[in-house]
């Protein structure tokens, strides 16, 4: 009974020694990506998990992609490459696809456009509009003519020594009902609206013809709708039966740019006129 009790314990040492002399696995090696997707001209740096020892990197395609002594990849082109992390007889790999960022040409540029006028292309840019003027009592007592931005997608932003001089008929049924014809003159200067000057409220039946342009000069700068973030207009006008545009705001970042590239321009308080009438 001794003796199998002394072999009982000889054979738990004997077991316990064998527990303690049982290496511990170590951490599977890994990179800390698989995968991963550059744009043109962007870096990232790869690490290496549960490896000690000295790592080669190399890529499979340099002009795609690079990587340093470090795994430090870097994006040239385009295209997809795979970088290999060596370490003794074994390889780890991370595909690296490289695309080519996407350009916002919306955004701000082509939000805007700068152009210089003159008596030929004036009416590209600019379309006449007749707006009813009413007095005290509600009654209509005449017209304002008006220019307005032509494009339904583009303001007038601001001017620079803008000046024009438009010559046109206004046709109209007189205070007997006949119908009569006056010449009138449409004197612009700066960004601002422009108005003729309004008849008498037995004038009815309006409409404008042979509109030509004497001679117009000066650089104009058209903002885009989609650059507008907000729109506020002021009090109702009783006279024309309408608020007009007073204030607006531009989206994010534009108005930045706008302050960096037409601050010559010394943009005026009734930036974004003539405007649309709102009612």
């Amino acid at each position: 009974m001794k003796r199998f009790k002394k072999m009982s314990v000889i054979l738990f040492l004997c077991m316990l020694v064998s527990m303690l002399a049982m290496p511990v696995s170590a951490k599977a090696a890994a990179l800390n990506r698989k995968s991963i997707t550059l744009n043109v001209g962007k870096s990232y740096k790869l690490k290496a998990k549960g490896i000690k020892g000295r790592i080669t990197w190399t890529s499979s395609k340099k002009s795609v992609a690079t990587v340093s002594k470090t795994g430090v990849v870097k994006a040239r082109k385009k295209g997809t490459a795979v970088i290999t992390a060596k370490y003794g007889k074994k390889k780890l790999t991370c595909k690296v696809t490289v695309k080519k960022p996407v350009k916002d040409t919306k955004f701000p540029q082509s939000y805007f456009k700068t152009v210089k006028v003159n008596a030929s292309n004036i009416s590209q840019y600019f379309t006449y509009v007749t707006i009813p003027r009413y007095d005290m009592w509600g009654e209509r007592d005449g017209c304002y003519i008006m220019l307005k931005c032509k494009d339904p997608n583009w303001y007038l932003l601001t001017a620079k020594n803008y000046a024009a001089e438009f010559v046109f008929n206004i046709v109209y049924n007189d205070e007997d009902g006949t119908r009569a014809t006056r010449e009138a003159k449409l004197q612009i200067s700066g960004a601002g609206s422009a108005t003729d000057a309004y008849w008498t409220k037995e004038h009815t039946n309006v409409s404008i013809t042979d509109k030509v342009c004497s001679r117009a000069q000066g650089t104009l700068v058209f903002v885009n709708k989609k650059a507008v973030k907000s729109i506020q207009y002021g009090p109702y006008d009783t006279y024309l039966k309408m608020k007009k545009f007073t204030y607006f705001e531009y989206n994010d970042k534009v108005a930045e740019y706008v302050h960096k590239k037409y601050s010559s321009f010394s943009i005026p308080s009734y930036t974004l006129q003539p405007f649309e009438p709102h009612k």
